[in-house]
């Protein structure tokens, strides 16, 4: 099936004498075609399908519209074309919507990116998927220093040539180069610096053997809110860049992958329940193995290891014997084997003592909504150094607070 965008011939003549093309890039809440782009369908009884056309020796053309006709440029002979050069490309997509733009995609010689908001983010309108064929033609452009086909006026989808591509293996001093920017690509034994959770729209500092690179999380990736791996990892994405900055930009959680050993797939809080003195934690694995938790009351996680040696995917520990609202440190770990999974040393706590109240009251210095409420209103336009002030002297023994921010000069008043 061939799905085609093309401008009507009478409107390329009036383009050519009259204007600039014009492209629609606000909302388009009819779900059509941006009119620059009318769609035709070639699939169907009766209808002759169309080749679908490769990499060659085409026409490319600094000055008007490309020649309808002709062969589609080579993407590496295009990514080294001036910006503005009118060009026809085509390829396999390699990143699809998983971005909400720009769409990658590749051929035997090279990789790049193609960027129509409104037909990508504004709503997805590109009908293909990964593996698809595609034939672009648009103009050569960058965003920030990222080559890509932009000011598209034609583009055809060919699903009946799908073919996914294998991605390239690489190092990260490789990816650092540039000379893959485009392309599908995949890095093994790569380690993350962080530890914790992943956020949408954020940069990552990256190691494998070679060298430190960085990995970016796109908002639009089921990725944000999954857990950073704190073991080597194998990393398949695009090769991408940002300004003078190569980066890797893997586009679901399964490009993500630990190769061995029992990958510990939930994400915190781990724990269940908790009493004056017990602590329940509970985690789930990829693989079986074994349940370990560290625990302490510094980093060093100096009390002791609780271990069950039994493999299972489904994982369950009670930490006993512990003091009554104390905080401590603690790792849970899942092994087979020499091959272990870890979480990072973070910090919990076991409740409060018999007999407190376990009354939480809430401020704050501004107005509120009362109706979200779904226990108790609370408070609102609260002098804070006021309230803290009369809450201190009136403890007898403790008092705890959490403060979510306090700005400007509350907090050293009320230490004064």
């Amino acid at each position: 099936m061939k799905r085609s965008f093309r401008l009507p011939f009478i409107f390329f003549l009036i383009v050519l004498l009259f204007t600039q093309p014009a492209f629609v890039t606000g909302d388009n809440p009819a779900g059509d075609v941006p009119q620059n782009l009318h769609h035709e369908s070639f699939a169907g009884p009766g209808k002759e399908q169309p080749a679908v056309p490769e990499s060659g020796n085409g026409v490319a053309s600094a000055a008007g519209l490309p020649d309808a006709q002709s062969t589609p440029v080579s993407i590496a002979e295009a990514r080294q074309l001036p910006q503005g050069t009118k060009v026809t490309v085509s390829g396999w997509v390699t990143v699809s919507d998983q971005f909400a733009g720009p769409v990658y995609f590749q051929d035997e010689t090279g990789g790049i990116a193609w960027y129509n908001g409104a037909i990508m983010r504004s709503e997805w309108l590109v009908d293909a998927i990964i593996g698809d064929s595609v034939v672009v033609t648009g103009e050569t452009g960058q965003f920030h220093n990222l080559v890509q086909i932009v000011n598209d006026t034609d583009f055809s989808v060919f699903p009946e040539s799908n073919m996914e591509q294998v991605p390239a293996d690489i190092t990260l001093a490789q990816l650092n180069t540039g000379n893959y920017e485009g392309q599908l690509v995949r890095i093994s034994d790569l380690e993350f610096s962080g530890t914790g959770i992943f956020s949408g729209g954020t940069n990552y500092v990256v190691n494998d053997p070679s060298a430190t690179g960085e990995l970016r999380i796109d908002n639009f990736t089921n990725i944000p809110g999954t857990g950073i791996p704190n073991v080597p990892v194998q990393v398949t994405g695009v090769a991408g860049r940002f300004r003078n900055t190569h980066q890797l930009l893997p586009r679901f959680t399964s490009d993500i992958k630990t190769l061995t050993g029992p990958v510990i797939s939930s994400i915190p809080p781990y724990e269940v329940s908790s009493t004056e003195s017990t602590i329940t934690f509970e985690w789930e694995t990829e693989q079986e193995g074994h349940s370990e938790i560290r625990y302490g009351l510094t980093s060093s996680l100096e009390l002791g290891t609780i271990v069950d040696e039994e493999p299972k995917t489904s994982h369950s520990i009670t930490l006993d014997g512990l003091s009554p609202a104390s905080r401590y440190m603690v790792q849970l770990r899942s092994a087979i084997d020499a091959d272990t999974s870890a979480t990072a040393i973070y910090i919990t706590s076991t409740g409060s003592p018999v007999g407190t109240g376990g009354e939480i009251q809430t401020f704050f210095n501004r107005g509120v909504a009362h109706e979200l409420a779904t226990y108790r209103e609370a408070e609102e336009y609260v002098h804070f150094g006021t309230k803290l002030r009369g809450f201190i002297q009136q403890a007898e023994e403790s008092l705890d607070f959490a403060i979510y921010n306090i700005s400007g000069n509350v907090g050293e008043n009320i230490a004064d």
